[in-house]
């Protein structure tokens, strides 16, 4: 039982590596510096 369980966690790994690069990128895009200031009128 335990067998099946840690096969289906590995078989998961290469899904939760590119899971973790596109969150790591959606925040550089959140953080990064605006070339406008927003609250110039």
């Amino acid at each position: 039982m335990a067998a099946i369980t840690i096969s289906q966690l590995i078989s998961l790994s290469p899904d939760s590596d590119k899971a973790t690069n596109a969150a790591a990128s959606i925040f550089v895009v959140i953080d990064r510096e605006l070339k406008i200031d927003p609250s110039a009128q």
